[in-house]
């Protein structure tokens, strides 16, 4: 447990995904979950058994509010 540096928590993709996962790096912007299908920004339809969504990383230090005390 504990704190732990950038490089101790950071892995590429590649080594944490099954092996059986497909990686799609394309954004979904519309889903049927009736169907089990999606459509990409791409316009690639997928159908899918299962479907995992990582909705990703957007960081805005800028709406942080840090107070300093000394």
């Amino acid at each position: 447990g504990g704190m732990k540096t950038l490089s101790q928590s950071a892995h590429p993709m590649s080594q944490v995904l099954p092996k059986s996962a497909h990686w799609i790096k394309d954004k979904a912007v519309q889903f049927f979950p009736q169907e089990n299908r999606l459509i990409t920004a791409s316009g690639e339809e997928i159908d899918y058994e299962y479907l995992v969504l990582a909705l990703g990383l957007h960081l805005d230090f800028n709406k942080v509010k840090i107070n300093f005390y000394y």
